[in-house]
């Protein structure tokens, strides 16, 4: 049997309180059918839990669409390309290298 792994999540920014940014959407019972868009940056881009989050979404979810949406820079991503994001996706995940 194998044992668990155990992770630890660093984050290279300070906090943020996002329910401050605006109101928080609703729950989806499911990704049925919606279009996911996953937050990701290139220069931590190998990660296997990142990669994992794809391939998950993407085989299981049945998701109409599931793109993945990279930064170059480990900064915030810039307000008027979230919103772009947030027009075009029912879904939007940051990746936890964020």
């Amino acid at each position: 049997m194998m044992q668990p792994t155990k992770l630890r999540v660093l984050k290279p920014e300070p906090e943020v309180h996002w329910a401050t940014r605006g109101k928080l959407s609703p729950r989806l019972d499911s990704l049925k059918g919606k279009k996911v868009a996953i937050l990701r940056y290139t220069h931590i881009s190998k990660s296997i839990d990142e990669d994992y989050l794809a391939q998950y979404v993407r085989s299981q979810t049945q998701a109409a669409e599931v793109v993945e949406l990279r930064k170059e820079r480990l900064a915030p991503w810039p307000e008027e390309r979230l919103a772009d994001v947030a027009k075009k996706y029912d879904v939007v995940i940051a990746s936890s290298a964020q």
